[in-house]
């Protein structure tokens, strides 16, 4: 009975053993595989960090590489503008000699990039108020002359630099605004600039816009004066003249009052 007792007890110790070793290899393989799991997620998350890393810095160099194209395009345009010297040009036309012709010329072969033209429109103004004493028509002159080449656009970039300049420039030259002013009204009456580009030149500067809309009406003013017509003749031929210079005089009056509201308009 005791040996009976002892071996029951003994199988029972035996079969509990084997049954501990079948759990321990379970959690042993379930250890395993997850740590199997556990260095594949951390495989990808190392795969897909490096990834982003390499996409970053793709995004980088690109980016530098721009920078730099950007920077290279703003020196050769800087350097195109240092080497275009548009103030002899400007001289060379002024001029009366014989080389107006070749000057003319020069300009059309010289204008040949929006750079250069928008170059030029913002020299042609510093040169005009540096130079007070020259009429501002002149400049106007060569606006006409070209205004095939210079476009309107063109025009308008150029002002725009110079108007970000016009405050230093009136440390030397007190009357550049006035100048310009009366150059843009010049331009705005012969239809070589639209008065609608002149918020786009001056930005927020609500006094210039008021000095430029004055003088364009005063210049409209002025130009719509035209002069009395004496007649030498017969009586009656000179009473019938003198009625057509009434009807003349009332009918530019009437355009000069037409011409001095764009400005009231405009403002």
């Amino acid at each position: 009975i005791r040996s009976k007792n002892g071996f029951q007890q003994l199988s029972g110790r035996k079969q509990s053993d084997e049954g501990s070793d079948d759990e321990k290899e379970q959690e042993q393989e379930k250890e395993k595989s997850k740590s199997e799991e556990e260095e594949e997620e951390e495989q990808e998350q190392q795969e897909e960090q490096e990834e982003e890393q390499e996409e970053e810095q793709e995004e980088k160099e690109e980016e530098e590489k721009e920078e730099e194209e950007e920077k290279e395009e703003k020196e050769e345009v800087e350097e195109e503008n240092d080497s275009f010297n548009a103030e002899t040009l400007i001289r060379g036309f002024l001029s009366n000699d014989e080389s107006v012709e070749d000057t003319q010329e020069e300009i059309r072969k010289a204008l040949v990039s929006d750079n250069k033209i928008i170059e030029f429109s913002f020299q042609l103004c510093s040169y005009f108020a540096d130079h007070e004493k020259l009429d501002i028509l002149q400049a106007v002159e060569i606006v006409e002359k070209f205004s095939d080449v210079l476009k309107k656009e063109h025009l308008v970039a150029g002002f725009e630099k110079f108007v970000s300049i016009l405050e230093d420039i009136l440390i030397d030259s007190p009357k550049a605004n006035k100048i310009f002013f009366l150059f843009l009204a010049h331009l705005i009456s012969k239809n070589l600039l639209d008065i609608t580009s002149l918020p786009e030149i001056i930005k927020s500067s609500e006094t210039y816009l008021v000095e430029i809309l004055k003088t364009l009406a005063s210049l409209e003013k002025l130009e719509s004066k035209v002069p009395t017509v004496v007649s030498t003749g017969k009586s009656g031929d000179g009473e019938s003249k003198k009625k057509k210079n009434k009807k003349g005089k009332s009918k530019n009056e009437d355009e000069g009052e037409q011409k001095s509201s764009t400005a009231t308009t405009a403002t």
